[in-house]
C-alpha cells in the first residue's frame, strides 16, 4: 500500500546495493538480494555492511574518517559541512541521515545523536 514517491527510494537503494537490478521496468533480485532475503539478522547485517562499504561513497568516507582519528569519533558538522559543499542543506541532511541509519544496520559505527557525533564502538565490529 505504498505510494510510488515512496518506492523509488527503495528501489533505488536497493539498486545501489547491487539487491537488484531493473531490466526492460521489471525490478530482479540479484544473488545477493536472494542472499539477503533468505538471511538472519546477523547474516543480513553482515551482507549490508559489504554492500555499503562497496558501494556507497559517503558511508566508505565516514568509515576511513573514523578509523583515522584517535578518538574514533567524528562531528556530523563536520560531514554535513562537506556535503552541503556540493548539495542542499536539506538534502545533506537527508544524505547524512540516511548514511546514519545504514552505518548503524550495518554495525559499522554509532551515533550519539545527542552529542551529534558518529563513533566506533569497538575496533572489532569494523571489518
Amino acid at each position: 500500500m505504498l505510494e510510488v514517491d515512496d518506492i523509488l527510494p527503495i528501489v533505488e537503494a536497493a539498486k545501489i546495493m547491487d539487491f537488484l537490478a531493473i531490466q526492460e521496468g521489471d525490478l530482479l533480485l540479484t544473488p545477493v538480494g536472494l542472499q539477503f532475503i533468505a538471511g538472519g539478522i546477523d547474516q543480513r547485517k553482515q551482507i549490508v555492511r559489504t554492500q555499503i562499504l562497496s558501494n556507497i561513497r559517503l558511508v566508505q568516507q565516514i568509515s576511513r574518517m573514523l578509523q583515522a582519528k584517535r578518538n574514533q569519533r567524528i562531528s556530523e558538522e563536520l560531514i554535513l559541512d562537506i556535503l552541503e559543499a556540493h548539495f542542499s542543506p536539506q538534502e545533506a541532511m537527508r544524505q547524512l541521515k540516511t548514511a546514519i541509519d545504514w552505518g548503524r544496520y550495518a554495525e559499522l559505527y554509532s551515533y550519539d545523536e545527542p552529542g551529534g557525533e558518529i563513533f566506533l564502538e569497538s575496533e572489532d565490529k569494523v571489518e
